[in-house]
């Protein structure tokens, strides 16, 4: 990817809101754990940095 800046790869993602009663729970998957199983582990600070983006976004959400 960083190489051919055309190549990338679709990871699967999703972020899921679960409500009981007063709580709310957020599950997803890290993407460094996905990172394993489509052997990209050369990426690895970029796919912390992703992970790191994907939280601050949750945050924010959180926030509001």
């Amino acid at each position: 990817m960083l190489t051919d800046l055309n190549f990338s790869i679709k990871l699967p993602l999703k972020i899921i809101l679960r409500e009981n009663k007063n709580t709310t729970k957020i599950v997803y998957q890290k993407t460094e754990e996905l990172s394993t199983r489509y052997q990209v582990a050369e990426l690895q600070n970029s796919i912390r940095k992703m992970d790191e983006g994907i939280e601050a976004i949750i945050k924010q959400v959180i926030a509001k």
